[in-house]
């Protein structure tokens, strides 16, 4: 599954998911990823104090600063929320590791993947 398609499962199976944010990822899958952050930053501005949706938005901003191939941006994004346990760290953690490939950071890249690779946790592991 690709990060675009993983946001997509994310704020579909959250149940505390409001129309907004549903509205606000769909505007990031077609692409109008400005219009997606105007209506994520709106939404923070809501919740304020909402832990889990900012976790979530900023994963998304790293998602989309990736997307527009502002690697070192997504890096400062989503590095923070790589530390904190979520439902998305495995998802924050992938999206990091790409993040670092491209800016040639092999070392960090390796060191962002290895939790993936050989986590004892069942649901980081894919099924085959």
């Amino acid at each position: 599954m690709n990060p675009g398609l993983f946001i997509l499962f994310l704020f579909a199976v959250i149940p505390q998911s409001s129309t907004q944010e549903k509205a606000a990822l769909e505007a990031y899958r077609q692409g109008r990823l400005s219009q997606a952050l105007q209506a994520f930053h709106a939404l923070q501005k809501r919740k304020p104090k909402d832990r889990s949706l900012a976790i979530r938005i900023a994963y998304l901003r790293g998602c989309i600063a990736l997307r527009e191939g502002k690697s070192i941006q997504a890096i400062s994004l989503l590095k923070p929320i790589s530390r904190r346990f979520s439902p998305i760290q495995a998802w924050v953690l992938y999206t990091l590791g790409k993040a670092y490939l491209q800016t040639k950071q092999w070392n960090a890249a390796a060191t962002s993947f290895q939790p993936l690779l050989f986590s004892k946790e069942k649901r980081w592991r894919h099924r085959s």
